[in-house]
């Protein structure tokens, strides 16, 4: 039961964070950012792949609000999760969670901000 419920947290975090929806914030690493619920804290964060070489792993992690760790899996996990529930339409949780970190990083950092403010100010440069 418990692993299906990973499954659809995670579809439902990429959702909902493709959406704009969920607030993420950074966490003083560069490579881990999280959304804060009313009582318990989203965490999802990157490291450098131990197996393949230029390659990132992902892991989310569900704390309670006084930051204790509950639960966490990866993205090597996910995707065992989704063979074994036989959900054909998406049997990798590497890409599932590679867009949901993608996605938290520029919800984090302002990226959409960013790019609309870097746009209007090189619409606004006088021709040459």
């Amino acid at each position: 039961m418990t692993d299906l419920k990973f499954i659809e947290l995670a579809k439902i975090i990429a959702t909902r964070t493709s959406e704009g929806a969920m607030t993420w914030e950074e966490t003083g690493s560069e490579d881990a950012f999280q959304a804060t619920l009313s009582k318990y804290i989203i965490r999802i964060k990157s490291s450098p792949s131990e197996q393949v070489p230029d390659e990132w792993d992902f892991e989310i992690t569900i704390l309670n609000s006084d930051g204790a760790r509950l639960e966490s899996f990866n993205d090597t996990d996910l995707t065992q999760l989704l063979k074994k529930s036989g959900d054909g339409n998406d049997p990798n949780g590497y890409v599932l969670m590679r867009e949901i970190f993608k996605n938290a990083k520029r919800n984090a950092l302002g990226v959409d901000k960013a790019l609309d403010d870097i746009l209007k100010e090189l619409k606004e440069l006088p021709p040459f």
